[in-house]
């Protein structure tokens, strides 16, 4: 890190010590730095927003996660996550279009479907969902890309 600031690979491994670490501000802090070195990096933006919601800053999740939507229009966990946002941010309307968004690459998925009827019914998207998003090892939903691989199989 001392030869080379903007290292990505390197300030990802030293985000990942520092959460390992209990330590989120500096693990925010090394995410940040990777986002200004990869401006253009969805992945980038989606960790830095990951890591604000689970430190529960919703303005800075929510700008991280439109940034990861705005560089792939189809980052359904991005989109997934910043529906969580603005459901927290009290914008209903917002929140039911990003899961609606996502709902089209993910019919089958039980979980988008609750949330839209939590959302649409005045609830909070995440009731009656267990485990909770940020508890899991695996992402949420699939990707586009991960859908079309699925049907291939098949």
């Amino acid at each position: 890190m001392e030869l080379k600031q903007d290292y990505t690979q390197a300030l990802f491994l030293m985000a990942q010590a520092e959460m390992q670490s209990g330590n989120v501000k500096e693990a925010i802090l090394r995410t940040e730095q990777m986002a200004a070195t990869s401006p253009n990096d969805p992945g980038v933006f989606f960790q830095l927003g990951l890591l604000h919601y689970q430190n529960k800053n919703w303005n800075n999740a929510g700008a991280a996660f439109e940034r990861a939507v705005s560089i792939n229009n189809d980052y359904a966990n991005a989109r997934y996550f910043l529906g969580l946002v603005y459901d927290k941010l009290a914008m209903k309307d917002k929140a039911i279009e990003q899961f609606t968004v996502v709902q089209k690459t993910n019919q089958e998925n039980e979980e988008i479907k609750k949330i839209l009827s939590n959302l649409r019914a005045g609830r909070g998207a995440l009731e009656d969902v267990s485990p909770l998003p940020e508890k899991r090892s695996e992402p949420p939903v699939k990707e586009k890309e991960q859908s079309a691989l699925s049907k291939k199989k098949k």
